[in-house]
């Protein structure tokens, strides 16, 4: 009886191992394409000149987080910590491009997208700069955990 449970806990142990690795590859993945998206979108409208508009994409890319959420209490809190932080940011961002554009600038079939003028340009990319450092925090966290799955 003492062989079985501790095969059990064993497989138990090795279960376990797995979700977390399978749950920080596909975190980091996510959050490593919104920094990667992020990082375009400065680059992309930093050259604007005074005259040109752009358009956003009016939601972000959670999907994975969302779906998983459940299960991130098998992370480290440390690790959770910076994941939730660096996601809930990152869900702000469309509405902080929305308060500063006005409703009047959201537009597309199903308002997928958000209208910039010119002079909203600079202020949304330094909206996107602030935000990368909780991105980069949250996947050096989940990449430091990595060995420990």
């Amino acid at each position: 009886m003492l062989a079985n449970a501790h095969i059990q806990r064993s497989h138990h142990n090795r279960d376990l191992m797995h979700q977390r690795q399978a749950l920080r590859s596909a975190l980091k993945a996510e959050l490593c394409i919104t920094k990667e998206t992020f990082e375009n979108r400065i680059k992309q409208t930093k050259d604007y000149d005074n005259k040109q508009h752009a358009l956003l994409q009016n939601k972000v890319q959670t999907s994975v987080y969302d779906a998983l959420l459940s299960s991130i209490g098998i992370l480290e809190t440390e690790e959770i910590k910076h994941i939730v932080e660096a996601y809930l940011l990152v869900y702000e961002i469309p509405y902080r491009i929305r308060l500063l554009a006005g409703t009047n600038a959201i537009g597309g079939f199903e308002n997928e997208y958000i209208r910039l003028r010119p002079e909203h340009i600079a202020q949304v990319n330094r909206i996107h700069e602030a935000l990368l450092p909780k991105i980069e925090l949250a996947i050096k966290s989940i990449e430091s955990n990595e060995s420990n799955a």
